[in-house]
C-alpha cells in the first residue's frame, strides 16, 4: 500500500511507524481536529493551532504524536511532532541522522544550529524533513520540492 510521505522501502521504516501510531483520534463534523496538546507544540511565530485547522492527536503504543498543517511557499504540509524519545537522547544528532537516512532524506540545512535533514523521494513524491527543535522531534512532509531558503524562513519562526 502507498503511504504518503512514507518511503515504502520493506527494510526502511514509515513516520507512522517510528512514532508506533496504532489509530487516530480526529475531529469534529467540520473536519477541525479538536486534540488538546499534552505538550508545548511548536508553531510558527504569529499563528494559533486553531488557526491552522487545529491539530490531531494520533496514538501511538508510546509516545503522543500531533499533526497539523501549515502553508510553506503555497503548499500545504504536515508537521508531526512528538517529546524526543528517551532512545534518542543519549545521541540526538547520530539518532536523528540514522532516522534520516531511512527516509532518504540526507541533505542537510543548518538553521540557528539545528541540522535539519531533508530529502526527496521520486517513489513517493514528497519531500521529507527531520529535526529536533526544543526536545521535540519533527517531521515535515511536503508534496513538492521547497527551495532550502524558503525552509531556513519557515523553521526560524517555528517556536
Amino acid at each position: 500500500t502507498h503511504r504518503p510521505g512514507a518511503n515504502n522501502n520493506p527494510k526502511g521504516p514509515t513516520i507512522s511507524e517510528v512514532a508506533s501510531v496504532t489509530d487516530t483520534q480526529d475531529a469534529s463534523e467540520n473536519g477541525t481536529k479538536t486534540a488538546e496538546p499534552t505538550f508545548s507544540v511548536l508553531v510558527p511565530t504569529g499563528k494559533k493551532l486553531d488557526e491552522l485547522g487545529g491539530i490531531e492527536r494520533k496514538s501511538p503504543a508510546g509516545d503522543t504524536v500531533y499533526t497539523y498543517a501549515d502553508m510553506v511557499d503555497g503548499v500545504r504540509v504536515e508537521i508531526t511532532q512528538q517529546e524526543l524519545p528517551e532512545s534518542f537522547k543519549s545521541d540526538r544528532g547520530g539518532k536523528v541522522k540514522d532516522l534520516a537516512k531511512s527516509f532518504y532524506a540526507e541533505s542537510v540545512i543548518q538553521v540557528d544550529e539545528i541540522p535539519v535533514y531533508h530529502g526527496y523521494s521520486d517513489k513517493t513524491r514528497y519531500q521529507t524533513l527531520i529535526f529536533t527543535k526544543k526536545d521535540k522531534l519533527i517531521f515535515i512532509l511536503s508534496p513538492t520540492k521547497i527551495s532550502d531558503d524558503k525552509w531556513v524562513g519557515y523553521l526560524v519562526g517555528l517556536d
